[in-house]
């Protein structure tokens, strides 16, 4: 894929890092760990068949693991949908046949949540990211951001 990829943008600032980038959570990380992991993410990502521009479900905590989930999405060309942990299990569910989801991270970990592949949508071309309105004045609407 050509252009500016989140994933690789992120990776490259984690490189620069020796050590400990950081803390998240109350969890201490280390980049090259954070690099590794958002790796083998990707990985099983494509072994799964990802097809480029597909939204996958992640599921978010305010942990360092929910990173892992973006990099390991963007580097195998993914769309993000990110979906907090808390989220009520019916919005977690239509959320999920919204974006016709086969595939969700929670923890680091990809999970097989649905069988055929989604539809082609142009609009998720370069997209990085699907985020949900909180859907005060309706149903919640999602939100496409490129990378």
């Amino acid at each position: 894929m050509s252009g500016t990829n989140l994933g690789h943008s992120v990776i490259a600032a984690l490189r620069s890092f020796r050590g400990s980038a950081g803390e998240l959570g109350g969890e201490a990380f280390a980049s090259s760990d954070l690099i590794a992991a958002a790796c083998e993410l990707a990985a099983a990502l494509r072994g799964a068949c990802v097809i480029v521009s597909e939204p996958v479900a992640l599921f978010i905590s305010n942990k360092p693991h929910d990173l892992i989930g973006f990099l390991g999405l963007w580097l195998a060309d993914c769309v993000a949908v990110p979906i907090h942990t808390t989220t009520p299990d019916q919005t977690v569910r239509t959320l999920i046949t919204r974006v016709s989801a086969r595939f969700a991270v929670r923890a680091g970990k990809l999970e097989q949540i649905g069988v055929a592949p989604p539809p082609a949508r142009t609009l998720l071309d370069r997209a990085a990211l699907i985020v949900f309105t909180s859907g005060s004045t309706g149903q919640p609407k999602g939100v496409v951001l490129g990378h």
